[in-house]
């Protein structure tokens, strides 16, 4: 959501979004318990420095990046320290600046 926000701030649009997602072979992903198992998993191993009380649902999300070696984008990147060194973090400006722009530049 945050992501398709800055699309829509840059004048790109949900399409230039939607095509963006495919040619970078994105999924939306549905829980089930293997995943379940891996994300309870990351609080447990995490939690003491990051504190899952307070970020339940960032052990979702980046057990999810994690589980399909992708990269994360997000504003909250301080939230996902934990995945220092198993996935690329990145704010949304970041992923529209290094991915997007190219993209828009070299299709004129």
């Amino acid at each position: 959501m945050e992501t398709l926000l800055w699309y829509k701030r840059l004048g790109i649009g949900k399409e230039g979004f939607d095509d963006d997602l495919n040619e970078l072979h994105a999924k939306i992903i549905f829980l089930y318990m293997k995943l379940s198992d891996l994300i309870t998993e990351n609080a447990v191993k995490f939690g003491r420095a990051f504190h899952s009380r307070d970020h339940a649902r960032d052990y979702v999300i980046g057990s999810i990046a994690g589980s399909e070696e992708s990269y994360l984008i997000t504003d909250n990147v301080k939230h996902f320290r934990w995945l220092s060194g198993m996935v690329q973090v990145m704010t949304p400006e970041e992923f529209v600046y290094r991915y997007v722009k190219k993209s828009i530049f070299n299709k004129g």
